[in-house]
């Protein structure tokens, strides 16, 4: 071997320089994004877990939540929290809730309602025919809100939750960026 150099030597120090490099990014993103990005984005009322996946390039953040009053800025600080903390680095929200079978069967029945009022930006009437469906199938509480990225719908039956976030723009998705 030219320089005298071993091939089993190489090859161990390699796999040790190799180790280091991914062991440093993983402190990295441990240190730099997910506990600060976990810290904000608990600080929000409403927040009971966040779970925070950076190995893409964009940050997915998984964040359980309890009942809110206003989902809408719920969502909003949750977006603003992780905007401050990613800075320019995209980010996917993904709300979990306690949706019972029964929540979920009325979201489908009420999908129609919301993709037309997306669609017609008829917001108003969107809003009757979601209260009166919902009306109709006995739930608790439905509330729909509206910014200029999303459309925002929550839905309470029971012990039961349900929320949606919903794009205006098609293929908007529910991200932050």
């Amino acid at each position: 071997m030219p320089f005298g150099l071993r091939l089993p030597v190489v090859l161990v120090v390699a796999a040790a320089v190799l180790a280091v490099l991914l062991g440093g990014e993983s402190l990295y993103t441990t240190a730099r994004i997910d506990r600060p990005l976990r810290a904000a984005v608990m600080q929000v009322p409403g927040v009971t877990a966040v779970a925070v996946d950076a190995s893409r390039p964009t940050v997915e953040v998984q964040v359980s939540l309890g009942r809110v009053p206003n989902l809408m800025e719920t969502y909003q600080d949750i977006a603003r929290a992780a905007e401050r903390t990613l800075g320019s680095r995209p980010f996917a929200i993904e709300l979990r809730d306690r949706r019972t079978p029964a929540l979920t069967a009325a979201y489908y029945d009420l999908d129609a309602a919301l993709e037309e009022g997306i669609a017609t930006g008829r917001f108003t009437e969107m809003d009757a025919r979601v209260a009166e469906t919902a009306q109709e199938l006995g739930l608790a509480g439905a509330k729909v809100y509206v910014d200029a990225e999303r459309v925002y719908l929550s839905l309470e039956a029971g012990d039961g939750y349900l929320y949606a976030v919903l794009p205006r723009a098609p293929g908007g998705g529910t991200g932050g960026r």
